[in-house]
């Protein structure tokens, strides 16, 4: 039970920062430079891999509103 807790909270915490005025503008700011919607691929590695980090911030937070 303290894991759902704990998740439970966090989730809350996520949605109250990510709501009002301005969230949907900081979330589409993010999604764009998390690359939300577009392949993260780059010849060099380590481009890639940056990509690929942004990528995964924006999957936690879209998977903590939703």
């Amino acid at each position: 039970m303290r894991a759902f807790d704990f998740l439970s909270r966090r989730r809350t915490a996520y949605v109250k920062t990510f709501e009002g005025g301005f969230a949907s503008e900081v979330l589409a700011d993010l999604a764009r430079f998390c690359r939300a919607h577009e392949s993260t691929f780059h010849p060099d590695p380590r481009a890639h891999a940056v990509a690929e980090g942004r990528r995964e911030v924006w999957l936690r937070i879209a998977r903590h509103l939703n």
